[in-house]
């Protein structure tokens, strides 16, 4: 028997899911290990000891987390105790950064190892976190082969693991049996509407998305939508949008790739989902929208010319992207309409 613990920090969806994944695999082979640590619900299904949910922390961009001082700096002192009270053989850091590199200095100074699995994008924007990363962190462990180097170059030990999604992505069902579940039979065109994992992103994407999917409908009324839901996200609050909208629009949680399996176009909120939709090599447009001061800090911040991630990857535009004042649901549903 393990006598291992290690703390997981997951601040957002993604996170949770990886951290799920990779807590499975730390109990597979370090049978009576202890995990706690922030996550969701995926975490602490797997057995681990979730001191502080995901719910209340998700943040897109500086505006956010003025909103949410008090809960950062409680999940902060939390954690801080915990280190200190009974700290843990590593700390594993998913992501997050503008938490966790606060975490990952607590750590250190407690002579606790940090591991950052999945790291902050250095190479799309803030390329300064390296530094605090070659202070505070024990060892990256990278999900893209062109990281490797970054992090080789500042003198950081890394390791190259792959993109988790390639192990955690399943389709559960086929394309007939999925409708029938989703009581979608009579569907003839499929449209995802993926407005993001925070509470934040559903702000300003929804209402985005209802406009391009009425004028979507108006064209082609046999169209129907679908949102794969992110397990973070208020019920209430985005079935508020679909009902007010009156369109067939189906909320499936659970069930994420599955859906993306039976979609004929997604509409995408720059993010990790971009990257999901790509596996399957469905078509699809990418938008992106935040308030001013997040917008006009994050092109300063910026080093690359594109947000969504495949676009990134693929040094080139290879999926349409629209941001912020560029949006227009008129040119974003003539996309669909037209593909």
């Amino acid at each position: 028997m393990s006598n291992l613990k290690f703390l997981i920090i997951a601040g957002e969806d993604s996170g949770d899911l990886h951290g799920a994944s990779l807590a499975e695999n730390i109990f597979k082979y370090e049978h009576g290990a202890h995990i706690s640590g922030i996550g969701g619900q995926r975490m602490k299904a797997c057995g681990v000891d979730i001191l502080f949910d995901i719910k209340s922390m998700g943040l897109m961009g500086v505006t956010e987390i003025f909103g949410k001082i008090r809960i950062i700096r409680e999940a902060l002192k939390k954690i801080e105790e915990k280190l200190i009270n009974n700290p843990p053989d590593a700390v594993i850091l998913i992501d997050y950064p503008g938490f966790n590199l606060k975490i990952a200095k607590i750590a250190h100074r407690l002579s606790i190892p940090v591991i950052y699995y999945i790291c902050p994008q250095i190479w799309a924007w803030a390329p300064n976190r390296i530094k605090k990363i070659a202070a505070w962190v024990t060892k990256v462990i990278v999900i893209f082969d062109f990281e490797k180097k970054l992090y080789e170059k500042a003198g950081i030990p890394v390791e190259f693991v792959g993109h988790p999604l390639l192990d955690t992505i399943k389709i559960e069902t086929d394309r007939e049996t999925a409708l029938k579940y989703f009581n979608m039979e009579d569907a003839k065109r499929v449209v995802t509407l993926m407005p993001g994992s925070r509470m934040s992103e559903i702000k300003y994407h929804m209402p985005i998305l209802i406009q391009t999917a009425k004028l979507i409908f108006e064209k082609l009324p046999h169209t129907k939508f679908i949102i794969p839901c992110a397990s973070g996200i208020d019920m209430e609050i985005l079935g508020g949008y679909i009902i007010k909208s009156g369109l067939p629009i189906r909320v499936i949680k659970g069930k994420n790739y599955d859906v993306l399996n039976v979609s004929d176009f997604s509409i995408v909120a720059s993010g990790t989902a971009t990257l999901e939709v790509a596996y399957f090599e469905k078509p699809m447009i990418i938008l992106y929208k935040t308030s001013f001061i997040n917008w006009f800090l994050s092109r300063i911040f910026m080093i690359t010319p594109y947000f969504g991630l495949v676009n990134i990857l693929a040094g080139e535009e290879i999926v349409p992207e629209y941001l912020q004042y560029e949006i227009n649901p008129k040119i974003l549903a003539e996309h669909v309409i037209l593909t």
